[in-house]
């Protein structure tokens, strides 16, 4: 059955987020955002794995404690691989593609996505014991139900499904290669 969360997560409209900051740290990788929501604050830090198609999602806030901040997760049916320069996502046309659970534990959810001949896996795991929710189609809701960090890698992979890192692996591998190339070279534009 499909799931509708408007009425158990906090609200996500823009004039509830304030006090936004948003930093690059070209030496590590991360991309870290601090703002308020609904006056509560939140941290996220986020980083990609170099060598996988892994990222890492680091969220802090009250928000967290009890689920009532957390993240939506929504595969979309993608696009015409044949359309050059990445066209945008299509996330209209639910009935065309599917998304099925193949596994979960308390912090390991592993999902098949099927477009046309496209055959994908995706996985995420939990630093702790998730909440993960499926509405029943395509959209994901990941929580925690104790404490105020919510810390997990989400990871896809063609063909079968591969093992994820844990987040401060991918977090200390992109620290790593970012530091050794900007030690070995770069570029710089004036």
């Amino acid at each position: 059955p499909k799931r509708d969360w408007s009425s158990d997560v906090c609200s996500s409209d823009l004039e509830d987020v304030t006090g936004i900051n948003q930093t690059l740290d070209l030496w590590s990788g991360t991309v870290t955002s601090e703002y308020l929501l609904a006056n509560a604050p939140v941290k996220v830090v986020v980083a990609c794995d170099p060598a996988r198609d892994v990222l890492a999602i680091r969220i802090e806030s009250p928000l967290v404690s009890g689920g009532r901040l957390g993240v939506r997760l929504v595969v979309p049916r993608g696009h015409d691989v044949k359309t050059k320069n990445n066209p945008a996502l299509d996330f209209s046309a639910p009935e065309s593609h599917s998304t099925k659970i193949v596994a979960q534990n308390e912090r390991l959810l592993l999902f098949d996505h099927v477009r046309d001949e496209s055959h994908y896996f995706g996985a995420v795991f939990g630093a702790s014991p998730l909440n993960a929710q499926w509405n029943g189609e395509h959209e994901f809701r990941l929580s925690v139900t104790d404490g105020n960090v919510l810390e997990l890698t989400v990871g896809f992979s063609l063909g079968r499904a591969r093992a994820l890192p844990g987040t401060a692996e991918v977090f200390s591998s992109s620290r790593r290669e970012w530091e050794k190339l900007w030690q070995s070279g770069g570029a710089i534009d004036f």
